[in-house]
């Protein structure tokens, strides 16, 4: 287990209800209905590229689930190694870190003495305190000019990821908590209501994984802070997939 690194501060999200979920939208956000969650702390941003590197380098690119943490062979990655040690490329050393199973970013956030956000804290927290609203800053279409309040990297920006925190944060610090990258959550990919003692946040079931958030891909409706996505842990997509960590207060 490792400190929060340097360059990663938490956010604080307050213990409360919060209504889950939408009425309009995708058949699977539905029905909204109301959610207790226990006050945690949630890395401001996604994990990067430097900062997954610094994790290899300390524990390796471990075997999970039949795949590496890390899918170091794939075009796409931003990560190498170079002699002994895993590099970030340079470009992309700030950027989200991709090619990353849920294995490898569960891993990661033990590692770094914390946890992947369960479904409810991920989307609690995406809302920043707004209520009712179809993304983290409210009703507004994202736009993709770099520190806009309701900025956001997706489809019509470019193709490929932007630095992390690029566009300003939500109500509760959070960035990018749409756009970018799809994020990793702890839970399995089942119907609401959600319910955290049900069994869909055992981190040993052999369930498909819920993301959030949508990606650089993809268009507004899929940036809807209430859609949720699914993929099997060892999804062979992980270009369009990040994560970042949660933690309980001290």
């Amino acid at each position: 287990m490792v400190s929060v690194m340097d360059d990663m501060l938490l956010a604080y999200v307050p213990a409360g209800e919060f209504e889950m979920g939408s009425e309009q939208g995708e058949d699977s956000a539905k029905p909204v209905h109301t959610v207790y969650v226990d006050a945690f702390y949630l890395y401001q941003t996604e994990v990067t590229n430097r900062m997954y590197a610094e994790f290899l380098n300390q524990v390796g690119n471990q075997s999970e689930g039949g795949v590496t943490w890390l899918d170091a062979s794939d075009s796409d990655v931003r990560i190498h190694k170079s002699g002994d040690s895993w590099v970030a490329d340079e470009e992309y050393a700030t950027h989200p870190a991709i090619e990353v199973s849920w294995y490898g970013a569960k891993a990661y956030c033990e590692w770094a003495g914390g946890g992947l956000p369960t479904e409810a804290e991920w989307e609690k927290a995406a809302r920043g305190g707004l209520v009712g609203k179809i993304y983290p800053w409210g009703d507004q279409d994202p736009v993709c000019d770099q520190g806009a309040e309701n900025g956001a990297q997706y489809g019509s920006c470019g193709g490929q990821t932007a630095p992390v925190a690029s566009f300003a944060p939500n109500g509760y610090g959070l960035y990018d908590m749409v756009g970018n990258l799809w994020e990793w959550v702890s839970s399995c990919y089942w119907d609401y209501p959600y319910d955290n003692a049900d069994g869909r946040e055992d981190l040993e079931a052999d369930c498909l994984r819920v993301l959030r958030g949508g990606s650089w891909a993809l268009t507004p409706n899929a940036l809807r802070v209430a859609d949720r996505y699914f993929h099997a842990p060892i999804t062979d997509t992980n270009y369009l997939n990040g994560f970042r960590c949660a933690f309980s207060p001290p």
